[in-house]
């Protein structure tokens, strides 16, 4: 029987853009080509190298993982509504949208990248869930110049600054990080303050006295080891954020001699909760009724538009489609956000 391709189009619609491609469906089945059968002992050897692969990223972001990680931070944006947030003790309200963390290790790595993700990482972001109520987030892992992992997490819920430093130095203490930051800093100032010369371009003697100061209050058991900032002053968030996201690592800071301090770190490289992992879209057969809509949207707001072969891009929003597909688009989305999040289509525009 003779197989007949045919072009289904199709629309995706997202929080920022509207996206036209076209479906391929072979009826009955696709065909295929009398191809040379391998006889059994060439799928077992090729799944064995498959399985024994160590390929790994190497830090750096493909073309499909930098597109996943994007769709994944337009939807937590979409979603975090702006908030206010009354800090202890201070009790002067925060107005933001979403937080930016940084974590750090305060002395030289000596674990597996793999171990520090699994014992560290992963601790931190289920006290950010249960203590903190982080239901939206997305982190990325890189090397520091001094081959040191460090992590930046956007998340969708105020977390004091305090509080996060805390929980962090406890968290990688159990591994010895603090511990060895503290007899790193009194060996080093063992007849008192010690400033680093070599630093005063971006951190003066004043400033790294007070640091000692404050450190040595604490008996070198709380570094710094945490940042954390609302984004709500940023103007342009998603820029802000895909840059320290997406990048790949810079490749003074990586090679392949064993002996290097910087090596390409082991395992993933970013990730998000689960709920942003695996989004689709609102998707829909483009009939007439659904195609004469878009053109209302298009021809109305302007959007800026990206085309290629088999597809085309409209960026656009929500906003626009409430005005100008208010009862198909707009209430497609709404349906695929109430289905697949839970989200209610009331906090769209607010």
């Amino acid at each position: 029987m003779k197989s007949e391709l045919t072009l289904i189009p199709r629309l995706t619609i997202h929080p920022n853009k509207l996206c036209l491609w076209n479906e391929i469906n072979w009826n009955p089945v696709r065909p295929t080509s009398n191809k040379l059968q391998l006889p059994l002992e060439a799928y077992t050897s090729n799944y064995e190298r498959i399985r024994e692969s160590t390929r790994t990223a190497n830090g750096k972001v493909s073309i499909n993982a930098r597109r996943k990680m994007l769709k994944a931070l337009d939807y937590l944006l979409f979603m975090s509504r702006p908030q206010n947030q009354i800090t202890i003790p201070t009790g002067k309200p925060i107005n933001f949208t979403v937080a930016f963390i940084t974590l750090t290790l305060p002395s030289a790595q000596i674990h597996d990248d793999n171990l520090i993700k699994k014992e560290c990482l992963n601790q931190i972001l289920i006290e950010l869930s249960k203590r903190h109520g982080v239901t939206l987030y997305l982190w990325r892992a890189e090397k520091q110049k001094n081959g040191n992992l460090h992590f930046h997490i956007i998340v969708n819920k105020f977390v004091n600054w305090n509080e996060l430093r805390n929980r962090w130095n406890r968290i990688i203490n159990k591994l010895g990080y603090i511990d060895r930051y503290q007899a790193n800093q009194k060996a080093f100032h063992s007849t008192g303050f010690r400033p680093r010369p070599e630093l005063f371009k971006n951190w003066n003697y004043d400033q790294q006295l007070k640091a000692y100061r404050e450190g040595a209050k604490h008996d070198f058991t709380n570094p710094n080891s945490t940042d954390v900032h609302g984004l709500k002053a940023i103007k342009n968030i998603r820029n802000y954020v895909t840059k320290y996201m997406t990048k790949d690592e810079s490749e003074a800071n990586l090679t392949d001699d064993p002996q290097s301090e910087y090596q390409p770190q082991k395992g993933r490289i970013w990730s998000c909760s689960q709920i942003l992992s695996d989004i689709k879209g609102a998707q829909l057969v483009v009939d007439s009724e659904i195609s004469e809509a878009v053109k209302k949207v298009i021809d109305s707001s302007h959007p800026v538009k990206y085309e290629d072969t088999y597809f085309s891009i409209y960026y656009t929003s929500i906003a626009d489609l409430a005005v100008f597909s208010p009862d198909i688009l707009f209430v497609e989305f709404s349906r695929y956000m109430a289905d697949h999040f839970k989200y209610s289509s009331q906090l769209f525009l607010t």
